[in-house]
């Protein structure tokens, strides 16, 4: 779902300075997917000529079952204007720990991870190209799914990025 609201107007000046409230929120997964595997193993020579297969074995041939994919929802908001500047934030949570596969996936952990966001236009509208280019940062912190010792790896980062238009 997406609710869009304009929560300031100014009617003397233009409409990049009008100033929007964004709210949205999404949900997916949770669904069973039939599947068919078949396994190999191949013991293998590397020597300085290059890799040799020794022999091969297959374990099992179009096994089936069933996966089980997790069921994952987030959610975010935007404030701003989209011509002149914006800020946003959202958080995404996947619920790995009822995840199945006929694999071994080891323990997985439920994830999560929230982002927040800038971008700037510097003068839409104007002739000059970069005058129009979207100029975004942002960042995010996560807890994987991935698990190491019992816990739950961290992840973090920053991003860069240009939206540039087409005309």
């Amino acid at each position: 779902f997406q609710y869009r609201r304009r929560i300031y107007h100014n009617s003397d000046r233009e409409e990049r300075t009008d100033i929007y409230f964004t709210l949205g929120g999404y949900a997916s997964g949770g669904v069973k997917v039939n599947t068919k595997t078949s396994s190999y193993w191949d013991r293998i020579n590397i020597s300085s000529t290059g890799v040799s297969v020794i022999d091969s074995q297959q374990v099992s041939s179009d096994s089936k079952g069933k996966v089980l994919l997790p069921v994952t929802a987030g959610g975010g908001f935007m404030f701003g204007n989209e011509r002149f500047w914006q800020i946003g934030a959202d958080f995404r949570w996947t619920n790995w720990k009822k995840y199945q596969s006929p694999f071994n996936n080891g323990n997985l952990a439920d994830s999560w991870r929230i982002g927040l966001g800038v971008q700037i236009v510097p003068k839409y509208g104007e002739r000059k190209y970069l005058s129009n280019v979207q100029y975004r940062l942002g960042g995010y912190y996560a807890s994987s799914e991935i698990t190491y010792q019992g816990k739950a790896l961290t992840e973090y980062g920053g991003t860069l990025g240009l939206g540039l238009p087409l005309y």
